[in-house]
């Protein structure tokens, strides 16, 4: 979505990007994960880890009000 100039993203659609990286960096032994002896693909991240690495990619939050509902959006700063 492009509000103002600016392209949101939802939590969903950044969800799978995060996750990805996450799994990048327990491969190269960067995270807290890095000692999970397991396959990492079916490893299951929760909400807050993919957050924390949202804003490690540069994205912020940013509530916007749209046809009477407030959402929340990424944005890349």
């Amino acid at each position: 979505m492009i509000h103002n100039g600016i392209e949101y993203h939802t939590y969903d659609e950044l969800k799978p990007i995060a996750i990805q990286v996450l799994r990048q960096r327990i491969l190269d032994k960067q995270t807290k994960y890095s000692r999970y002896i397991g396959d990492i693909n079916k490893m299951d991240f929760n909400k807050q880890d993919i957050g924390i690495e949202l804003k490690n990619l540069g994205y912020n939050k940013k509530r916007i009000m749209k046809d009477g509902i407030r959402k929340l959006y990424h944005y890349k700063s």
